[in-house]
């Protein structure tokens, strides 16, 4: 990324920051660590520490709420952000009208995908979400649990990672099963289970229920893939081929993520 072989290609470091109390990252050693505070965190490390004063961010799943968190506290650095999460109701009928009739009859207007994405959201609202309100509600004791067993830790990641992977076309290796199990079992399970708590208790523009329905002007991109939680309306072209909610394991290859990455900043960089 650092090294194009393309002049035309614009040049940028990749700066991978851990959300603390998940993998690497030192746990906060005060309640209420949650997104606002994590963007303003990761502001300070880019602009204060590292020296970059404008950058471009890319997000999924937590790092999603806090890539817009960062956009719309600190525009004057964020020139752009990528995502794959875009969780927000619909319009007013009045500022959508379209949109809101395709809502209305989607058994005849909405396509194959969306379809099977709205049958996404189905499934996991239906039985796949009560991990979330375990952990925005009591994650102290489902820490002290997992904490203590890592075959209750790994059993509770390999269940995430079956239902939120591509599993038709890519299945983890030992390895990689280890490994992720490992970046949480170092912190004891507990920080990261916390952070759900401090995250839904927020309040303010940037809390779960306002980061993406604040307005920010900076420019978005956003890549959706077949198998993710929810799939927007419309999807965004063109829709990936392969891929899940865990998007940088190999489906796509962390490598196309980085591509990937590397043309949304070019696009951005012929913008502005």
């Amino acid at each position: 990324m650092a090294h194009p072989t393309s002049s035309d290609t614009p040049a940028f470091h990749v700066v991978v920051p851990s959300i603390p109390g998940f993998g690497p990252g030192d746990a906060p050693k005060k309640s209420g660590f949650g997104l606002a505070i994590t963007a303003t965190a990761f502001k300070i490390l880019m602009v204060t520490v590292l020296g970059y004063d404008k950058f471009v961010t890319q997000g999924t799943d937590w790092d999603a709420y806090i890539t817009r968190s960062l956009a719309v506290q600190y525009p004057q650095h964020v020139k752009a952000c990528n995502i794959n999460l875009m969780p927000c109701g619909p319009p007013a009928f009045y500022r959508a009208p379209l949109t809101m009739a395709g809502l209305i009859l989607n058994s005849w207007l909405y396509t194959k995908r969306e379809k099977q994405g709205l049958q996404n959201i189905m499934d996991y609202m239906r039985e796949g979400d009560g991990y979330l309100k375990q952990q925005s509600t009591r994650p102290q004791s489902l820490g002290f649990g997992l904490g203590d067993s890592p075959i209750g830790l790994l059993a509770r990641l390999v269940d995430k990672f079956h239902d939120w992977m591509d599993v038709a076309n890519y299945e983890m290796s030992e390895d990689e099963v280890i490994t992720f199990v490992m970046m949480h079992w170092i912190q004891a399970a507990t920080p990261g289970l916390r952070y759900y708590k401090a995250a839904s208790q927020e309040s303010g523009p940037t809390n779960m229920k306002n980061a993406f329905t604040t307005y920010h002007s900076t420019p978005v991109g956003m890549s959706n893939f077949p198998k993710e939680i929810a799939i927007p309306t419309p999807p965004p072209p063109p829709p990936p081929p392969r891929g899940g909610w865990v998007r940088s394991l190999r489906r796509p290859r962390p490598r196309t993520i980085l591509l990937s990455s590397r043309r949304f900043r070019l696009s951005v960089h012929r913008v502005l």
